[in-house]
């Protein structure tokens, strides 16, 4: 089954319904504030853009006790903390991805980290 999402609920609440081969897919934009904790698919939930010429933006993912996802065309931003932190999961994969602080072009109100695995 395919999801089509435009925010961090959305999000969730597409993953919750999902079961193992759907894909989430995300209209360009900001995701902020996710946290992707106890999902477990048998094989993965692809979680994507809906356009990679214009990948969605999500700042500060967090996904703990959980397996099963893929995460493909995105970018993983910070505002302060990690840009993708995983803990305490499995069979997690990240391909054709972005990781980075603020692309306003000002390093200087860049804080923050990169990936925590």
């Amino acid at each position: 089954m395919l999801y089509s999402v435009n925010s961090s609920t959305a999000l969730v609440a597409a993953l919750k319904g999902a079961s193992a081969g759907d894909t989430i897919s995300l209209a360009a934009g900001s995701y902020s504030a996710v946290t992707l904790s106890g999902f477990h698919f048998a094989s993965d939930v692809r979680i994507t853009s809906a356009d990679p010429a214009n990948t969605a933006a999500i700042a500060n993912l967090t996904v703990k006790d959980s397996s099963g996802l893929s995460f493909d065309h995105v970018q993983f931003t910070t505002a302060g903390s990690y840009a993708l932190t995983i803990s305490n999961s499995s069979d997690i994969h990240v391909d054709h991805v972005s990781v980075h602080g603020s692309i306003d072009g000002d390093g200087t109100n860049d804080a923050g980290n990169g990936a925590f695995i």
